[in-house]
């Protein structure tokens, strides 16, 4: 995600593009990329297969076409939180550090709507 207000616009989504496309990049990430030809170079990344007791390109290719396009980690949406609290905030010039205890309460009010036990520290 790139935001509109970047001085560099072409210049972020070019990095994006490249940080979420290229094999060479994603070769070399921590974990199995979403993008199907990333996929294949990371696969192929001798250190990611040395990592497993056997080949996992087939679980994961065949895993990796099974993911259901709605899917979630929660019940809810946590870009609601952010879209509503976090965007209008720096655009209005305040930090994201500032910015993230607004959004650490309203995300986990979100939740507990939602009937998850959220527990501050």
């Amino acid at each position: 995600m790139v935001s509109s207000h970047s001085a560099n616009l072409k210049a972020s989504t070019d990095l994006v593009t490249w940080l979420t496309t290229s094999d060479a990049n994603q070769a070399t990430a921590p974990t199995y990329p979403a993008y199907a030809q990333a996929a294949k170079a990371w696969l192929a990344n001798p250190a990611n297969k040395d990592y497993f007791a056997n080949d996992v390109s087939g679980p994961f290719e065949q895993a990796a076409n099974e993911v259901w396009t709605g899917w979630s980690n929660t019940r809810f949406s946590d870009s609601t939180a952010w879209s509503s609290v976090v965007l209008p905030a720096l655009t209005a010039g305040k930090s994201l550090s500032e910015t993230l205890p607004a959004w650490q309460r309203e995300i986990a009010d979100e939740a507990r709507s939602q009937g998850y036990k959220v527990v501050d520290q």
